[in-house]
């Protein structure tokens, strides 16, 4: 999901539980604790943190930098169908792609 900042006016990454998830104690302390773990980590390949809240709703959210482009899940199924555009820019570090390890 996306969110506008008001403040900022840039677009960024909204995190949150479905709302069926977001009264399970266990599920929301897990978000939590992620949204602080991946703040922590600084690389070039990993999206930062931004801020981490509660809604109007008192649902705990956290945000991050919008990134634009494909997914890692569509990625993985375009490389599992052997789509030769993906398989060549995404190989592995040994220069097998992902399909032929299955």
């Amino acid at each position: 999901m996306t969110k506008r900042t008001r403040l900022l006016g840039r677009d960024v990454a909204l995190k949150t539980l479905a709302l069926a998830l977001a009264a399970d104690a266990g599920r929301t302390r897990a978000l939590l604790d992620e949204a602080r773990l991946v703040s922590r980590l600084q690389h070039p390949n990993i999206v930062p943190v931004y801020e981490l809240g509660l809604d109007e709703h008192e649902q705990v959210f956290y945000t991050m930098k919008m990134v634009s482009g494909i997914t890692l899940k569509k990625v993985l199924e375009l490389l599992a169908e052997g789509v030769e555009a993906t398989v060549s820019r995404f190989r592995l570090m040994w220069g097998s792609p992902v399909s032929k390890l299955r």
